[in-house]
């Protein structure tokens, strides 16, 4: 799927394992798929790491090489579940049914009271 939607910029391998691992020969590539990702809109991402790793360095030709990783989560929520948490603007804790679940979550309470809007970052 990501492919047909054009997302892969030069990719050099795809999924491994329980994740998704995608390399990109430039950074740029890698930014650019996550910016991507997220206008997407599919699931709400939270980038929670960027790191930074020496791989090469030549002092002599004053060249340095390091490889750049960015780790995305996506929020374990799926719609129609029940979640328990304070309303906007205090009160005591409400169950609460997911009734969307794109770049924001959608959360309709289960006594009909209201609705939230919660940003999935």
């Amino acid at each position: 799927a990501i492919g047909k939607t054009g997302l892969m910029f030069g990719a050099a391998r795809l999924p491994r394992g329980k994740g998704l691992d995608v390399d990109f020969a430039q950074e740029k590539d890698g930014d650019r798929f996550v910016d991507e990702l997220r206008r997407a809109g599919r699931a709400p991402l939270r980038v929670a790491s960027k790191t930074r790793k020496l791989v090469t360095h030549d002092p002599k030709a004053n060249t340095v090489e390091y490889q750049k990783t960015i780790l995305l989560e996506v929020p374990p929520i799926s719609k129609w579940d029940l979640v328990v948490k304070e309303p906007r603007g205090g009160g005591g804790p409400a169950l609460y049914l997911v009734s969307s679940v794109r770049r924001e979550i959608r959360l309709d309470r289960v006594d009909g009271v209201g609705e939230e809007e919660v940003n999935g970052e």
